[in-house]
């Protein structure tokens, strides 16, 4: 996921332009000059990165952003973000990578499972909290509220309160109420 910094991938390159670095494919980095594979690192968050130094000068890269700006060149978009197909952060190889967007990114990550898509209130544009579903459920089940008062409430519209009476959003919020107003939908649906 890390993002550009063409200063240090621009030296990499050169370095490797020079034959100072071979790096393959695969995803492994070899000094030509001594014949040995310079070990990727592994960072406390699982990238992989390659350390070298030359000429006084010692810089470190993402592992997977090496073999990709050797093989298909400095990104055009420096906020573009490189992406590990099969999720694996220790697979560099050139085919387990993509370029995407940052959203791009996220919404693999969820789709693969790495992620956790942010449910109820952890999410930054949630509109209920945890707690205001549980009881919008249950009043709305007893018969306390309706579902126009609700979104008149909470200004919103009444397909998105719909929606977080039957569950269909805010699954992750349990609620024994849930059912019930299941129930009372499609009687309450007519009154709109």
């Amino acid at each position: 996921m890390a993002t550009s910094n063409s200063t240090k991938e621009i030296w990499f390159l050169k370095l490797v332009r020079k034959g100072l670095l071979r790096v393959t494919k695969s995803g492994r980095v070899f000094n030509p000059v001594t014949g040995k594979e310079l070990g990727p690192q592994k960072e406390t968050d699982a990238y992989r990165y390659v350390s070298f130094k030359h000429k006084g000068e010692h810089k470190i890269i993402l592992l997977h952003r090496l073999v990709w700006i050797v093989y298909k060149g400095l990104p055009d978009d420096p906020n573009l973000e490189l992406n590990h197909k099969d999720g694996n952060k220790q697979n560099c190889r050139l085919s387990n990578l993509e370029m995407t967007t940052a959203s791009g990114n996220q919404r693999h990550a969820i789709k693969t499972g790495l992620k956790a898509g942010d449910k109820a209130e952890e999410n930054s544009q949630a509109l209920f909290s945890n707690e205001d579903v549980k009881r919008l459920r249950r009043e709305f089940a007893e018969g306390r509220t309706s579902l126009i008062e609700i979104a008149e409430r909470y200004t919103v519209h009444k397909l998105t309160v719909k929606d977080m009476l039957r569950g269909k959003t805010y699954s992750s919020v349990k609620s024994r109420y849930t059912s019930a107003c299941l129930t009372k939908l499609p009687i309450m649906q007519r009154n709109w």
